[in-house]
């Protein structure tokens, strides 16, 4: 073990000294934010920390850790809404990214600003959804609604959200690509129908032709009128394998241009809200990403291995929000009798 050089941080880790803001800054926070002060506190250190800081609900017992934030204790006492204030404070239009703080080190800046928020649950994502849809205060008291992406099945997701889901997003993008492959879809369907028509009217006119010819009778017409139906099959046939090749083509295109508009959707949202084991989603791994900042709301609730999961993306902040008197991660035990 000695010869590792990050043994110390591992074995011994402490957390940083958590610094007092100014009473002038806690009053500024709490009225643009429409905060209490244990709440502005939080949202002050939440922004103006790099590293891990925890936020956590106000328990009769003290902390496991003396640096973490104590916000009002559950329910519904404010976690959320501190949530929605740090993610105010770090997207709003304009604002420097940190709230400095006298004897605080200065947090590295960072050009693009894009948050990962993430929840042990669908319904823990989804309440902060909706919080996030209903807009974020800018530091000059405005109102503005960021661009939120909700990862997920849709079929899992509360109805209020799933127009931010990525799939709804993506579809209403490329409607009018996929309504042109509709398009060319029915054209070859009527090409089909058009060939099938021409090959029963051909099979019946080479028949009576058959017939005629086997009672020595003058084919009359019917020649020329199987020669005129194989012309029309052998065209029908030819545009059939040109709408094919085409329709072969738009797919690739499609695909390519799907891509594409995942990765636009992506680089023009703000919020990209998961659960955490959604924070794997293949989508993340195929398209050019970075997070700065990873919130995890209801961490108490999360298991541990769960929660590494949205930090391979090596964010700078990681803020961790929960109250430990709240239900731990739920482990499964299977337990056999043997008789």
């Amino acid at each position: 073990m000695q010869y590792y050089d990050l043994r110390e941080e591992i074995l011994a880790a402490k957390p940083s000294p958590l610094v007092e803001p100014t009473e002038a800054q806690v009053t500024k926070t709490k009225d643009l934010y429409n905060v209490n002060e244990p709440q502005a506190k939080a949202i002050i250190a939440a922004v103006s920390r790099t590293g891990f800081t925890l936020i956590q609900g106000q328990v009769l017992t003290p902390p496991l850790y003396t640096t973490a934030i104590n916000v009002p204790r559950p329910p519904g006492t404010g976690k959320t809404k501190t949530v929605v204030g740090i993610a105010s404070a770090l997207l709003s239009p304009g604002s420097d990214d940190t709230i400095q703080i006298r004897g605080a080190p200065p947090a590295k800046k960072i050009a693009a600003k894009k948050l990962l928020v993430c929840a042990p649950s669908n319904a823990a994502v989804d309440e902060l959804v909706i919080r996030f849809k209903r807009g974020l205060q800018s530091t000059k008291g405005d109102i503005w609604t960021p661009g939120i992406v909700r990862l997920g099945r849709s079929d899992v997701i509360n109805a209020e959200v799933r127009d931010v889901t990525l799939e709804e997003l993506i579809d209403a993008r490329m409607a009018p690509t996929t309504n042109a492959s509709k398009g060319n879809a029915l054209g070859m369907e009527d090409l089909r129908a058009q060939h099938t028509k021409a090959v029963e009217e051909r099979n019946v006119k080479q028949q009576q032709l058959d017939n005629a010819r086997a009672k020595k009778l003058g084919p009359s017409d019917l020649l020329s009128e199987v020669d005129r139906l194989n012309t029309t099959i052998r065209e029908l046939r030819r545009k059939l394998d040109i709408q094919r090749d085409q329709r072969k083509e738009s797919g690739r295109n499609a695909e390519i241009l799907r891509r594409q508009v995942q990765q636009q959707i992506i680089n023009e949202s703000q919020i990209i809200c998961a659960t955490l084991s959604g924070a794997g989603h293949e989508m993340l791994r195929n398209v050019n990403v970075d997070f700065e900042t990873v919130i995890i709301d209801e961490a108490a609730q999360s298991v541990e291995l769960s929660a590494l999961i949205p930090l391979k993306f090596g964010c700078d902040k990681c803020i961790l929000v929960g109250d430990p008197q709240q239900l731990v991660g739920a482990h499964c035990y299977c337990i056999i009798q043997l008789c």
